[in-house]
């Protein structure tokens, strides 16, 4: 009140004085409150297309994955396993002819601002399929193309979703000589053998896919030294679920190897020990790995912000 206050007379001073000021634009051409350097991408217009859902538009499954990879990218916001706007989760849908095609996110949102209806639809090339609700705005990264589609078109893969992350801890040991200890922990054993990729840059070129895929082989956890990781699962919740895990188990190992190299020593267990974790953690909940933890985090984000069913 004060402020306006001050104005008023100030304005009228001027106009005594036979000073006038005029606004330098109008409320119609430019919005303080708005404004983006880009206008399709203001907080107004994003913030509408989001609000909308296409899900009764698709197949009951498709829409339930949607659901399910939307509640994936929010989770990954929330443990901060993101990395700005980049990065990629996918999950395959087989289509009616036998076709593959997967979802992904639009590159531009934030993992906070998923929902359902804005994940892309693309197939294998790349094409999209289905642009949901800002398709027309944020199109798909080469680079997450590149990667994702080469593990899901591989044969007769198990690997129908796929996350990718560059979490500090888990890239900073994936960048050392002696990499994973898969046994040096109960959670680590849960999650059992890992493979690696070396870093050949920032991946877009398409050649590198086969050697990705050869390198994954039988494997579910794909370390990316100098990059990141990979996960894959037979379940958005169960690649999820690996993830959770694998980074719980990279801190336990940064920490004992810290402590190790204060005088503390590693003691290992057996590796019997390990290779028993790893098997009862299969099927110790009563259902595919990580469907009960994933469904529990989603009631989380229910309670939390309920959006990203939209």
């Amino acid at each position: 009140m004060r402020l306006l206050i001050q104005s008023v007379l100030r304005s009228a001073a001027n106009a005594k004085r036979g000073i006038h000021t005029t606004s330098a634009y109008t409320k119609e051409a430019f919005s303080p409150s708005t404004y983006t350097p880009v206008a399709a991408l203001s907080s107004d217009n994003i913030g509408a297309r989001l609000s909308r859902t296409i899900l009764h538009t698709v197949p009951e499954e498709e829409a339930k994955l949607r659901i399910e990879l939307a509640a994936a990218y929010r989770l990954f916001d929330h443990f901060s396993w993101n990395d700005d706007v980049v990065n990629h989760l996918t999950v395959s849908i087989t289509e009616p002819d036998g076709s593959k095609s997967f979802l992904i996110n639009p590159y531009g949102l934030r993992y906070d601002e998923i929902t359902a209806s804005s994940l892309l639809k693309i197939d294998a090339k790349g094409n999209v399929l289905n642009p949901g609700v800002v398709g027309d705005i944020f199109t798909a990264n080469k680079a997450g193309f590149v990667i994702h589609s080469a593990i899901h078109a591989t044969p007769n893969t198990k690997a129908h979703a796929v996350l990718h992350c560059h979490e500090p801890t888990i890239t900073g040991i994936a960048s050392t000589k002696d990499g994973f200890i898969s046994s040096l922990s109960q959670t680590s054993s849960i999650i059992g053998p890992v493979a690696y990729h070396d870093f050949e840059g920032i991946v877009v070129d398409e050649k590198e896919q086969a050697t990705i895929v050869k390198n994954l082989g039988d494997k579910e956890v794909l370390l990316l030294r100098n990059h990141g990781v990979i996960t894959t699962g037979q379940t958005i919740g169960g690649a999820w679920y690996r993830m959770n895990l694998l980074l719980k188990a990279a801190e336990i190992q940064k920490t004992t190897q810290s402590i190790a190299t204060a005088g503390g020593g590693i003691y290992m267990p057996k590796q019997e020990a390990a290779d028993k974790a790893h098997q009862v953690a299969k099927t110790f909940s009563g259902h595919t790995l990580g469907v009960m933890e994933f469904s529990a985090y989603m009631r989380m984000l229910d309670k939390m912000d309920p959006s990203y069913r939209l």
